[in-house]
């Protein structure tokens, strides 16, 4: 598994790349930390990978769980009219300052 820092990687991208496709691991360094790696991504799995990997995305999973939990829901029917009625005073809004 080669370790690489950011000027190597810079001067060897396509190379690396070409690793990573042949299913090795590169880990990538920057001030002698770890700060990223490129992995092997199988093309079908990809939204499951990064939905896995994102942490702004857990974060809002895991405020989802407590929301529901907790009560603190709305149906979607009344988040879908809310949605509808905004959009509906944006387009007056857009009429009135065209007409």
């Amino acid at each position: 598994m080669p370790v690489v820092g950011i000027r190597e990687l810079s001067r060897d991208v396509s190379g690396l790349v070409e690793r990573v496709e042949n299913g090795e691991l590169v880990l990538i360094k920057k001030h002698g930390r770890y700060v990223a790696a490129m992995v092997r991504i199988d093309p079908d799995g990809l939204e499951d990978f990064l939905l896995g990997h994102l942490p702004e995305f857990i974060e809002s999973m895991d405020q989802a769980e407590e929301d529901f939990a907790a009560g603190r829901t709305v149906p979607y029917e009344a988040w879908k009219a809310a949605q509808d009625s905004v959009k509906r005073a944006g387009r007056r809004r857009a009429r009135n300052r065209a007409g």
